[in-house]
């Protein structure tokens, strides 16, 4: 059975919610990106904020704090996620020593 556009909307946003709890992003910052998104006129679909929870996911594995990210692209005016700035890897900080 197919599933309905409001079906497909809420379990994106079930997934958006476990993700933000396994990551330890509050729904208070979660929600704060979301508005800054919506006064930079870029609002995102359901699915886009799965993707942005996918995109938190990489940058974690790659040793990059989801909090540090989110809070970044607001501070910054972002309408994207990306690697925290200054912030070394865990896998490349012994390149510098």
């Amino acid at each position: 059975m197919a599933r309905t556009k409001k079906g497909q909307a809420a379990a994106h946003l079930d997934r958006v919610a476990k993700a933000l709890v396994e990551m330890q992003v509050s729904r208070d910052l979660w929600d704060g990106f979301l508005d800054h998104r919506r006064k930079l006129r870029k609002p995102m679909t359901e699915y886009a904020q799965v993707l942005a929870m996918m995109k938190l996911w990489e940058l974690r594995k790659t040793g990059n704090d989801p909090v540090a990210v989110i809070q970044q692209s607001i501070l910054a005016g972002w309408q994207g996620l990306f690697e925290v700035h200054g912030q070394t890897p865990p896998s490349r900080q012994w390149e510098q020593l």
